[in-house]
């Protein structure tokens, strides 16, 4: 699955490619060592409680 964005003004069906992949080739290496895994983490942790408090 690729991700598309548009410039500010532009229409929906002028996208353009967006820089980070959710899903990419196969043979894309990501780069592990280059994650911030800190912010991930807080990141999860804080998605994790907004959900807990909506239930």
């Amino acid at each position: 699955m690729d991700t598309e964005t548009t410039e500010p003004g532009e229409a929906a069906h002028a996208a353009v490619p967006a820089v980070a992949a959710v899903n990419g080739p196969e043979d894309d290496v990501t780069d592990w060592l280059s994650i911030d895994w800190q912010r991930v983490d807080d990141d999860v942790r804080r998605l994790r409680q907004r959900i807990f408090t909506a239930s």
